[in-house]
C-alpha cells in the first residue's frame, strides 16, 4: 500500500474513531471540551493547572477557560490551591460521580477494545501511532 492509500485510510479511521467519541459526548449530553477536561482530571487522579489542560487536550486557552468555568458554576470542578500565578483544578465528589459514570464508562470501552489485541499487538500500535506523531510533527513545525 502508497502512503497516499495509507493516510486516507488512516484519516478515515481518525475520523471514525472523533465521531465515536463526539456520539459519547453528546450521549452525556455535555460538550466535547468538558468531557476532556473530566477526563484528564480524573485519568490523572491529581489536580492540574489550566497550562497542563491545555497540553493536555491540545486546545485553545479560551475554550479550556470557559469549560473550566461552566464545570466550575455546575460544581464539577473548583480551584483546590495556587502556587504563585497557578492555579490548580481537581474535581468536587459531585464532579467525581460525574466523571466516574461518564469518563469511568468511556475508559471502561476503550480498556475492552484494548484488549481485543494481543499485548504485542497493543504495543506496535503505540510504538507506531508515537512514531507517525513524531514523524508528523518533524515535518509540520
Amino acid at each position: 500500500m502508497d502512503a497516499l492509500h495509507t493516510n486516507q485510510l488512516f484519516n478515515t479511521e481518525f475520523n471514525r474513531m472523533n465521531g465515536i467519541y463526539r456520539i459519547l459526548t453528546q450521549k452525556y449530553s455535555m460538550p466535547e471540551c468538558q468531557f476532556w477536561i473530566l477526563y484528564a482530571l480524573y485519568e490523572k487522579r491529581k489536580p492540574l493547572t489550566q497550562s497542563e489542560l491545555k497540553e493536555y487536550l491540545i486546545s485553545p486557552k479560551q475554550t479550556i477557560h470557559s469549560s473550566i468555568q461552566k464545570l466550575m458554576e455546575q460544581n464539577f470542578i473548583t480551584l483546590t490551591k495556587t502556587h504563585g500565578k497557578k492555579k490548580y483544578f481537581s474535581l468536587t465528589e459531585e464532579g467525581r460521580k460525574l466523571a466516574e459514570e461518564t469518563v469511568g464508562t468511556v475508559q471502561k470501552k476503550e480498556i475492552l477494545a484494548f484488549e481485543g489485541f494481543s499485548e504485542e499487538e497493543r504495543e506496535q500500535f503505540i510504538s507506531l501511532l508515537s512514531r507517525y506523531c513524531d514523524l508528523l510533527e518533524k515535518e509540520s513545525l
